[in-house]
């Protein structure tokens, strides 16, 4: 089982988690290492659930650690609330700049008609 650590860190303060496990997660040999370019700065996978990645494409969507990536206007723009970052559960605008510090996807939240 995976967590974030927001998640895991909510789950452990509502009891649902032993800390022993917790820190069993959080074992280095547990962990895949970071994405690191050729300057050996860290990267992340930043995605809208817009767009379609493969493994042709897939360098488009990794942005260096502390970079900021700019929101694009949703493909269907009709009752668009915002997107919604899945990482820290707040809804950002089309053209809002978010600072990337981990990976990151956004899903393009509606109203119910």
């Amino acid at each position: 089982m995976g967590y974030r650590m927001g998640e895991a860190k909510n789950v452990f303060n509502k009891g649902l988690l032993d800390a022993g496990y917790l820190i069993k997660l959080l074992n280095v040999n547990n962990t895949k290492p970071i994405m690191k370019d050729s300057y050996g700065d860290n990267i992340w996978m930043v995605t809208t659930s817009d767009d379609i990645v493969t493994s042709a494409n897939k360098d488009l969507f990794l942005y260096k650690e502390d970079s900021f990536y700019t929101l694009k206007e949703p493909k269907k723009k009709k009752n668009f609330i915002g997107w919604l970052n899945t990482g820290d559960n707040k809804i950002y605008q089309a053209g809002d700049k978010v600072k990337i510090v981990y990976g990151t996807h956004f899903i393009a939240k509606y109203k119910d008609v």
